[in-house]
């Protein structure tokens, strides 16, 4: 880090620490002579796929595309890039933001009015990047069946909790697949992750920030997943009044009168599934990572699982709420 810094001028390194909160890369506090700076080292295992790195060049053209319409944090630009490999590792600057996210209890209606204004200006603001198409196929059912099998020895209840899951996540996979299927034309250029860990707030001035996941969205899946993040209480149950100031907000950028939600709802899944699919991955040591990154997958899984059966238990009453709020 003391090279790096010192090679791409931002001065001479003070202090360092690891910042908490990355689930796939490692993120620093950088303090140098120049400055103090967010220094993300991105995942070496991730940036091997083929695509990687594109992707990651691609999520950052986003955000400074979208920088002049909603708060956000983007990547400093070293001779024309944001992402940067030196000494076999690849790095990207960010300018440190003093100020901290906000978590159920503490989400207010605020809170949750603010984040409907950005999430409709972003899906507004009609974004092109160069290069960056939507996808056309669709994807197939995850393997879930040969994930389960391959879950390490030795945890028996781990292993058992997956299995009675099993038939319930390859009926949803199925159904979530179909709907894809027959709504995939209508997208847009977003953010993808609006979960509360990737906005950070000073006092009410909300930042987005983690674009690594940007691209083309059905905005009104990513709507119903942020309502998701950010109106679910600490006890799984969704609160009406942040839902009616969300939607009232995002609604006065975009119209929703003719949604299908009851598609748009099965499509919602489709992020959570792939995340999951990931982490059983990574429990499964699939991914080629060691022992740390095996527990953290283990970990990802049964947080996933929970949070997916909240949402299934919780769908039909967001279902009402929303055609209510059409």
């Amino acid at each position: 880090m003391k090279n790096f810094c010192e090679n791409y001028g931002l001065g001479g390194v003070l202090a360092l620490r690891p910042v908490s909160g990355g689930l796939l890369h490692k993120m620093y506090r950088v303090e140098t002579t120049s400055g103090i700076y967010a220094i993300k080292v991105l995942n070496p295992e991730i940036m091997q796929r083929p695509t990687a790195l594109q992707n990651t060049v691609n999520s950052e053209k986003v955000a400074h595309a979208l920088e002049n319409i909603v708060p956000l944090v983007a990547a400093k630009e070293f001779n024309g890039a944001h992402v940067v490999k030196y000494d076999g590792s690849w790095f990207m600057v960010f300018d440190w933001l003093e100020g901290a996210s906000v978590f159920a209890p503490d989400i207010t209606v605020e809170h949750c009015a603010k984040i409907g204004e950005l999430l409709g200006k972003i899906h507004t603001a009609d974004v092109e990047i160069e290069g960056m198409e939507p996808e056309t196929e669709v994807r197939d059912v995850f393997d879930w069946e040969k994930l389960c099998k391959a879950m390490p020895c030795g945890e028996r209840g781990f292993v058992s909790a997956l299995n009675d899951f099993l038939p319930e996540l390859l009926a949803l996979d199925a159904d979530v697949v179909h709907a894809l299927k027959i709504s995939s034309s209508h997208k847009v250029i977003s953010h993808r992750d609006l979960d509360p860990k990737n906005v950070m707030w000073q006092g009410n001035q909300p930042y987005i920030i983690d674009w690594e996941a940007a691209g083309y969205v059905n905005p009104f899946q990513e709507l119903v997943e942020v309502i998701n993040y950010w109106i679910t209480e600490i006890d799984g149950s969704y609160n009406y009044d942040k839902l009616t100031v969300l939607m009232d907000a995002y609604k006065a950028f975009k119209e929703v009168r003719f949604v299908d939600w009851d598609t748009v709802l099965l499509r919602s899944f489709d992020g959570i599934l792939g995340w999951l699919e990931y982490n059983m991955r990574r429990a499964a040591g699939m991914t080629g990572e060691d022992v740390a990154d095996r527990e953290e997958g283990k970990k990802q899984v049964e947080g996933t699982i929970a949070e997916i059966k909240n949402q299934r238990a919780q769908m039909e009453e967001l279902r009402s709420w929303l055609y209510e709020h059409r």
